[in-house]
């Protein structure tokens, strides 16, 4: 959608507190009693500073409320809401682009600190410190997995989700990203898989007004972003830098050849059995599996039943006996596994320092061919020469409604900086003046000057 109100309207701002399913807060940030006195918003499509193609990131709020009553003072324990100020409580933030008669949703917040004090005979505001789910589901511990091979990047995400307690409604994947993956790594944490899925897709997981997980293209646009156009009388300060991305002046990709799939025993060990169902639910492997071809039980008991369900990094198994006494029973796992085989290819970065360049470092954990390789290594090189510089556009008051991988184009102003950006960091400042600050990406668009 082209965003026709391009400049602040005095946009009128809603918080709600859900402290417990019938306890609720509800403030505005309209002056009266209690309200919302600042409101400051960072979004963003990821961190450039820890690795040059991004790690995933939650979008952070800094909300401070006056609260007349002292409520919110996590100290107060006379307050109605003594036993819910906590780490975690949700809030959600609304805006209105009418003069508050309808509200849109400005996204949905986790509490990771509260503070409120007092000085020179008065209560202090209460400054509230949230941030998205992203970082909190990131912290989640891997879920075991099921094996797999050759499967789908998005239904490899989607099952991850599942796992950890998400439903397809939290969140939607671009399907135009997608692609066929060999295996995926043991990863410690959900943040560890998801950066690596990012930088294997060229892609960016965000969190939407909605509160909905998005995977959006690292250098495109998402189909349903907003567009900004702005001339040259529009245009406010804009300058343009180096990011430490120039640091890098070659690029190596490692990557598991089709060697590295190797056959055989994925576990051996004694367990004991007795009568009746035993639930085996300690058998772990030492490698990465990738199939479960065969569960042998060496035992001279009367065996009713087995099932298993094989993950990539151990086995649950059932097993349904007859015997008068427990007995020990020799269990071996055949299978499928990756046998950690590696290659890398590597190439040059133009455009990096001439001089004490660093060389950028993917390990892909994917088994794939050479040619794969170096296409995924011309795809993250070309990904980190357009990161190597960030455009800041300041100083005019833009709508709000605008929102990380927003399309902004600057047009006839018959210089360098026309051309098609993308949103890549918004600060939004609801204080006692409005200020918007935006880094952008340059995405296409070539300069009018000589």
């Amino acid at each position: 959608m082209v965003i026709t109100n391009k400049y602040w309207n005095m946009e009128k701002l809603k918080a709600i507190i859900y402290f417990s399913e019938n306890l609720e807060y509800e403030v505005f940030n309209d002056g009266v009693d209690n309200f919302i006195y600042e409101a400051e918003y960072e979004f963003n499509e990821g961190n450039n500073n820890v690795n040059p193609l991004g790690v995933n990131v939650s979008n952070d709020l800094n909300l401070v409320i006056m609260d007349i009553n002292n409520y919110l003072s996590p100290g107060n324990e006379s307050s109605p809401y003594a036993d819910y100020i906590k780490n975690g409580v949700k809030i959600k933030t609304f805006i209105s682009y009418d003069g508050g008669t309808s509200y849109e949703d400005y996204g949905v917040w986790y509490v990771n600190s509260w503070s409120c004090g007092f000085s020179e005979g008065f209560n202090e505001p209460a400054y509230i410190n949230c941030e998205d789910v992203l970082n909190t589901i990131g912290n989640i511990d891997m879920p075991s997995m099921d094996v797999y091979n050759n499967t789908s990047a998005c239904s490899l995400i989607a099952s991850v989700f599942e796992k950890i307690g998400l439903s397809s409604s939290d969140y939607v994947l671009d399907q135009s990203l997608d692609k066929i993956i060999s295996y995926g790594d043991r990863y410690s944490k959900v943040r560890d898989f998801l950066n690596n899925m990012s930088q294997l897709m060229l892609a960016r997981f965000i969190v939407d007004r909605h509160g909905v997980i998005r995977m959006v293209p690292a250098l495109g646009f998402a189909s349903d972003i907003n567009e900004l156009w702005l001339d040259g009388s529009e245009l406010g300060a804009i300058k343009n830098k180096n990011t430490n991305t120039v640091d890098y002046n070659e690029i190596k990709v490692t990557y598991l050849t089709n060697g590295s799939i190797r056959s055989g025993l994925l576990y051996s060990g004694t367990k004991e059995l007795s009568n009746g169902l035993n639930e085996i639910r300690d058998i772990s492997f030492n490698v990465n599996a990738v199939s479960i071809d065969e569960v042998d039980i060496d035992s001279d008991v009367y065996m009713d039943d087995m099932s298993f369900n094989g993950f990539n990094n151990g086995l649950n198994l059932d097993l349904n006996i007859v015997t008068t006494d427990p007995v020990d029973a020799k269990i071996r796992v055949y299978g499928h596994y990756v046998d950690k085989i590696e290659e890398a290819v590597s190439d040059v970065i133009e455009s990096g320092t001439s001089v004490g360049g660093r060389v950028f470092e993917f390990d892909s954990n994917q088994v794939m061919t050479k040619a794969a390789a170096q296409v995924l290594m011309n795809n993250l090189k070309t990904n980190i020469i357009q990161l190597s510089r960030h455009y800041s556009l300041s100083g005019v008051v833009y709508t709000p409604m605008l929102y990380a991988g927003d399309k902004v184009v600057i047009h006839d102003t018959g210089t360098m900086y026309d051309g098609t950006y993308k949103v890549i960091t918004e600060s939004v400042s609801f204080k006692e003046a409005y200020d918007v600050n935006l880094t952008l990406l340059k995405i296409g668009g070539e300069s009018n000057e000589d």
